[in-house]
């Protein structure tokens, strides 16, 4: 909790666009007394609320059901909703130990521990590494719409996708005893479901950030070809529009940036 309450101090928050918003500085409510204050009312009602369900109300009463007897545990009882996906990676990853020399790594290896590993690993780096993509080293304190970068919005989409599949997959007896669906054929579908359905909430998510961000008054030029920028620049507030210009006589750059700022150009 300090080392947390540190940063927000040291990096500050972002904000969304507004009078006064810029890059450089950070708009909102000082730390004392109206975040302190808010902070400190949000505590108190936490400690009534939990103080008031330990004293009134009965939760998980183990002595009247007796030891635990995994026996008694019936077909539909599921993880708990946080490791969901964890489950059903491990359904819909393939029987297969792989041999190392003298060590084998079991199949549920893979699923288990590797691929949260990996999906943690890559969520911790994003941001370097799209600072290593896009050479933006700037501070920037004004929060982007998801039209603003195509690129990080269809990731986001392709990554949302894949933990809904995986949670899907997860409860795939569930589903098969609820709709009269072989098991076997649940298991087929989200093995191709995990790797086809992030391609297409990526290549949609980015189209759908594309179009708001060009906007219906610039539809694509003849050659059917959109220009991609991976940063708007957000460096001052919104300009007023500008009289519609031609796209033509615009770079594509420029008309880029003119339709990310929801100003008008035609064709």
């Amino acid at each position: 909790m300090s080392v947390h309450l540190l940063l927000v101090w040291y990096q500050k928050r972002s904000h969304f666009r507004g009078p006064g918003a810029r890059e450089t500085n950070v708009v909102g409510d000082r730390a004392a007394p109206g975040f302190m204050a808010r902070t400190l009312a949000n505590g108190v009602a936490v400690v009534g609320v939990v103080s008031l369900l330990g004293a009134v109300f009965q939760i998980n009463p183990v002595f009247l059901w007796g030891p635990y007897t995994p026996s008694d545990s019936s077909t539909g009882v599921q993880p708990d909703w946080y490791i969901g996906f964890l489950i059903g990676a491990l359904r819909l990853f393939p029987p297969w130990d792989i041999n190392i020399g003298p060590f084998a790594v079991p199949a549920p290896f893979w699923p288990g521990i590797a691929l949260p590993a990996v999906m943690f690993l890559i969520a911790g780096i994003y941001p370097f590494l799209e600072r290593l993509v896009t050479r933006d080293r700037a501070r920037h304190n004004i929060l982007q719409r998801p039209r603003d970068n195509a690129a990080r919005t269809g990731i986001g989409a392709m990554a949302i996708t894949f933990y809904l599949v995986l949670l899907g997959a997860g409860g795939d007896d569930v589903l098969a005893a609820a709709f009269s669906i072989p098991f076997e054929w649940l298991v087929w579908a989200g093995r191709i479901a995990v790797f086809v359905l992030p391609a297409i909430a990526y290549v949609l998510g980015d189209q759908h950030a594309l179009d708001r961000a060009t906007g219906t008054d610039c539809p694509l030029p003849p050659n059917g070809k959109a220009p991609r920028i991976l940063t708007a620049p957000l460096d001052a507030p919104t300009p007023p529009a500008p009289p519609p210009q031609h796209c033509s006589s615009l770079p594509w750059g420029a008309a880029r940036r003119t339709a990310g700022r929801g100003q008008a150009c035609r064709w």
